[in-house]
């Protein structure tokens, strides 16, 4: 019981620190402001990419040998992630993502919420 206490504690903590270094790359908006102002949009890539990193993070713990060893794995598989992300705003050059989401663009908003998820589990098959 108190190894699932250190793993939950750990990876909460991760996934909030990820997070966090994915919203300092987001010059468009601020993510919990926009949250509070009840931005559905915005709250759908944020559930997108939650989702995702508790996919992820949920692989890196079943396969991994030690807490450490699945913290590795979760951060390589958040990186992933993040240069998947980066890879859809470099496909959609007409379109600024952030600045659509910002906006209240739900359809953007859900379409990011798809690929966060769909890259997870992409990413979480590679990690297992």
């Amino acid at each position: 019981m108190l190894y699932a206490l250190l793993y939950f504690a750990v990876t909460a903590i991760l996934v909030l620190l990820v997070l966090g270094v994915d919203q300092s790359f987001n010059r468009s908006y601020k993510l919990w402001e926009q949250v509070g102002q009840g931005n559905v949009a915005v709250g759908l890539a944020v559930a997108g990419k939650l989702i995702g990193l508790g996919i992820i993070a949920w692989t890196a713990i079943s396969h991994s040998s030690g807490l450490l060893n699945s913290v590795v794995w979760t951060v390589f598989g958040a990186v992933l992630q993040g240069l998947g992300y980066g890879f859809f705003e470099m496909m959609t050059p007409r379109l600024s993502v952030g600045g659509e989401l910002a906006a209240g663009n739900k359809a953007v908003g859900l379409v990011t919420m798809g690929i966060a998820v769909g890259l997870s589990l992409v990413v979480s098959a590679c990690i297992a």
